[in-house]
């Protein structure tokens, strides 16, 4: 899912024609990617997610985070370290608990479970929103700064990988483009998923 659209970047840019819309939502395509992937959580909620999460050995009560929060429910969770994930390896509703309403994405375990790779399965619903439209409006400070990331992008697509150029009149420099803008850097930073 984009975190912004192409009509506001093309206000940002005073562009009033359509003749660059279809280079600007590949770069808003990318960008947004890259700020899920920084953030480390998943923006789309519209559909079903299926996450799978390494057990621990901490025995009971132990809190597992999931990637797209809030989460809104949690359909089935499945412990099987066979992985086959089949109906008999279906936990109950009262060996679970969603802590904090799904705000954070966290859930706890109720029961104990031996500690294996990837022997949780996860089925639920949850992110941080349901349509790019949505996004714009609930997170106004990322999509801004998505904006101005694929603005500058779109300024610069022709100098690709060109961070400096000197000559006998002087120089210029420019940003690396293969990197964030730091505005960009510091609103995503403030909703990235805490892992610690």
């Amino acid at each position: 899912m984009n975190l912004s659209t192409v009509t506001r970047v093309k206000t940002l840019l005073g562009i009033g024609v359509s003749t660059y819309d279809t280079e600007l939502g590949q770069i808003l395509t990318m960008v947004s990617a890259q700020a899920e992937a920084y953030m480390d959580r998943q923006a789309d909620s519209a559909n079903p997610t299926t996450q799978y999460l390494d057990t621990m050995e901490t025995g009971k009560r132990t809190v597992y985070q999931l990637q797209a929060f809030p989460v809104s429910s949690i359909t089935t969770i499945h412990y099987d370290p066979d992985l086959s994930y089949g109906a008999a390896t279906l936990l109950q509703s009262e060996d679970y608990r969603v802590v904090r309403n799904g705000d954070m994405g966290q859930f706890m375990l109720l029961i104990s479970i031996a500690p294996w790779p990837s022997s949780l399965k996860v089925v639920y619903a949850g992110g941080m929103a349901s349509s790019a439209a949505n996004f714009v409006t609930a997170f106004a400070d990322i999509a801004g700064a998505v904006d101005a990331q694929v603005a500058f992008l779109f300024q610069r697509r022709k100098e690709f990988g060109l961070e400096g150029v000197s000559g006998a009149g002087g120089s210029v420099s420019m940003y690396s483009p293969v990197s964030f803008l730091p505005m960009l850097r510091q609103v995503l930073a403030k909703h990235r998923r805490f892992t610690g």
